[in-house]
């Protein structure tokens, strides 16, 4: 089943956890999983590419803040 609200924000809040623990998974295992958790199918791998780049960037820049913050 396909639904536009599944779009790359909210794909990203679903998939959230499964990133920050493997950045690396790859665009057909997130289809699969967004195929049996929620009956999803992404209309394009563009939504997996944004989503997944949005929840890299902010468990990225979470890091980037925080090693700022160590002592010399």
């Amino acid at each position: 089943m396909k639904n536009s609200d599944a779009n790359s924000t909210w794909i990203a809040k679903k998939l959230a956890s499964l990133l920050v623990v493997d950045p690396h998974i790859s665009y057909p295992t997130m289809r699969q999983v967004l195929l049996e958790k929620y009956g999803i199918i992404p209309s394009n791998d563009m939504q997996l590419y944004l989503a997944k780049r949005k929840v890299l960037k902010t468990n990225n820049g979470i890091h980037d803040v925080s090693y700022n913050d160590l002592p010399p």
